[in-house]
C-alpha cells in the first residue's frame, strides 16, 4: 500500500480519530472554578495537529511542498464543565471532503468518563444551571452603563 493509499485508508475509516488524553493546564481555569472557553478550541487544535501528524500532512509537509490547512470556520457546543484535573480526548470523524475542504465533526469528551463537555455560562453558583440574562438586560438595547446586573432597573 502506497503512503497516500495508507493516509487514504486512515480517514476513510468509520471510527473517530482519538487523540491522546489531554489535561487540563491550571491558567486555563478562570474565576468560575471551570475551563475558559478559549482553551476547549486550543486543545481541539491540538488534537488536529495531533490527526495530521498521523495523516503525514504535518510541519514536514509544510515545509516540504509548502502547503498546510487552516481553520475556515467553526462551531462550539458546551455541554458539562471541565475541571482542573479533568483527563480530555478528543474524537475526530471526517464527515466530508472535496479539493479544498476536510469538514470534521471533533468531539471533546472525559477521557475516563467518556461523556461530553460543557460549561454552564450564565448561572447561579449553586444551582449550575443555564438561564436567561438578570431582568435588567432582558428585552432592552443594551448599553455599557446598563450592563450592571445589580442595578434596579
Amino acid at each position: 500500500m502506497t503512503d497516500t493509499a495508507a493516509h487514504e485508508d486512515r480517514l476513510l475509516r468509520p471510527a473517530p480519530f482519538l487523540s491522546s488524553v489531554m489535561q487540563i493546564e491550571p491558567q486555563w481555569i478562570d474565576y468560575n472554578g471551570h475551563l475558559n472557553m478559549a482553551y476547549y478550541n486550543v486543545m481541539f487544535d491540538r488534537a488536529v495537529d495531533e490527526l495530521w501528524l498521523n495523516l503525514g500532512i504535518g510541519p514536514a509537509y509544510l515545509k516540504e511542498r509548502h502547503g498546510s490547512t487552516f481553520t475556515a470556520e467553526c462551531h462550539v457546543r458546551y455541554l458539562r464543565e471541565i475541571h482542573l484535573g479533568d483527563p480530555v480526548q478528543i474524537s475526530i470523524l471526517l464527515v466530508g471532503a472535496d479539493e479544498k475542504r476536510l469538514h470534521t465533526f471533533e468531539e471533546l469528551r472525559h477521557a475516563t468518563e467518556g461523556c461530553p463537555y460543557q460549561p454552564i455560562v450564565g448561572s447561579p453558583r449553586k444551582a449550575r444551571n443555564a438561564m436567561g440574562p438578570p431582568r435588567l438586560v432582558r428585552g432592552r438595547p443594551l448599553s455599557a452603563d446598563r450592563l450592571r446586573f445589580d442595578a434596579a432597573p
